[in-house]
């Protein structure tokens, strides 16, 4: 195995580097820090066992394609050993400061907001929806491989060695929790199909903190081993809130936080939930696709607003009542852009992509601010490069500048460029 201060060489770029401290371990391997060009890296080493031919290839050719977007820890180079011939490993960024695992979050050691929430799931159905673009697989999406950023809901994903070619057997199978049933059955290997399935898990857990298919069912197990999770996930899953069949919800006092948090959701999230556990469990090809999802999660950050009792965050869409202090909630003013709502909020930002639908691009598009002279009137300033046209209920029309606001009224129409939108109060 290999030692800190052992000496690596990078087989693409034939560079000799020196082995930095050692970072953690797992089942394939070790982790080291790596500077390389003064640069910090990491260096994954395989165990011996995992060291093999097929990963080799695999890992050669992830290293030729190049990384998908810069939120996956991408396979850079491959590192050898002269004095441990036929190991290898490779290097890939460093995780930043600031991220932290996404089980941290489920579990409820670190808490991130609505908004940031909504942020996390978008990244991801984005992140895997390039990987499939690609006609490449993940196989094994879950919490040890997903890490997020709790004040921003950026998201990095790791262990990027487990891609492979969409179809083809691959090095692992996945967790079990989050393996879609055929696979858990034997039916079928990991693909695109059962990474939507995966997906869909991961998303459930971080939005209602519990596994989508652990209801009172999981009560007949009085050990809950693998073989149980078979079973209960494999061979007779049913999701804890089919709309057709209660035989497994949940445990009201139990799983009390999982209800609920699902009672806080829209209707239009909760649906997609309810479709990708309902048929999406018996047919892969009706699983719900990323890019729903994206669509989905990015109309629920825009859904956000805030109690003006006890300034909770809550969904626009959701219960009349305040789900912390049960207070009726009042709707702030929205932004209507086609089939999408942003709630105009006292620090609502609206991203380019909520404009022109590029998720390529992603800046600042305008933003909520106050009257400097009328702290009670708000208005949208043009943080865009184009002049809006802005055109009043009375008819007058005016334009506005990048950099420059117009005041909120019920009924004003925005040209902005690319699309039409119109404040609604």
């Amino acid at each position: 195995m290999l030692d800190e201060g052992a000496t690596v060489r990078l087989v693409r770029h034939g560079e000799t580097v020196r082995v930095g401290a050692w970072l953690g371990e797992g089942g394939e391997g070790a982790v080291f820090r790596l500077d390389v060009r003064g640069q910090p890296r990491a260096l994954k080493w395989y165990h011996q066992h995992c060291a093999d031919i097929a990963r080799r290839t695999s890992l050669a050719d992830l290293i030729d394609r190049g990384r998908p977007h810069d939120r996956f820890l991408w396979p850079l180079d491959l590192v050898e050993s002269e004095d441990d011939p036929g190991s290898f490993g490779y290097v890939m960024d460093l995780r930043p400061d600031g991220f932290v695992g996404s089980h941290d979050l489920v579990a409820g050691r670190i808490e991130a907001g609505l908004v940031q929430t909504a942020r996390i799931g978008f990244e991801l159905a984005d992140s895997f929806l390039r990987i499939h673009a690609l006609g490449l697989c993940y196989r094994d999406i879950n919490f040890g491989n997903v890490f997020l950023h709790p004040e921003t809901g950026a998201v990095l994903i790791c262990d990027n060695d487990n891609v492979g070619v969409d179809g083809l057997a691959g090095s692992v199978l996945g967790v079990p929790y989050f393996m879609a049933p055929e696979v858990l059955r034997g039916e079928a290997l990991p693909s695109r199909r059962t990474d939507l399935h995966s997906l869909a898990v991961m998303l459930f857990y971080l939005f209602m903190v519990g596994h989508p298919l652990d209801g009172r069912l999981a009560d007949r197990y009085d050990c809950f081993d693998d073989e149980a999770r078979i079973s209960l996930f494999g061979r007779h899953p049913l999701f804890v809130f089919d709309p057709d069949d209660d035989a497994n919800a949940l445990d009201i006092v139990g799983q009390s936080a999982t209800l609920a948090l699902w009672d806080i959701y829209p209707s239009f999230v909760k649906d997609r939930f309810v479709e990708a556990f309902t048929d999406g469990l018996d047919d892969p090809d009706r699983r719900v696709l990323e890019s729903v999802w994206r669509k989905v999660l990015v109309r629920l950050g825009a859904n956000v607003c805030y109690c003006d009792t006890c300034t909770a965050q809550i969904f626009a869409d959701g219960p009349e009542a305040c789900w912390n202090c049960q207070t009726l909630v009042r709707r702030p003013p929205r932004l209507v852009l086609g089939d999408l709502e942003i709630m105009l909020n006292h620090d609502t930002v609206v991203r380019s992509f909520h404009v022109d639908l590029d998720y390529d691009r992603d800046h600042d598009f305008a933003q909520m601010t106050r009257s400097p002279s009328r702290p009670d009137v708000w208005g949208l300033r043009n943080l865009s490069s184009v002049t809006w046209t802005a055109t009043m209920p009375s008819g007058t029309q005016n334009s506005v500048a990048p950099g420059r606001s117009i005041g909120l009224v019920d009924g004003l129409h925005l040209e902005l460029g690319p699309v039409s939108a119109t404040v609604e109060a």
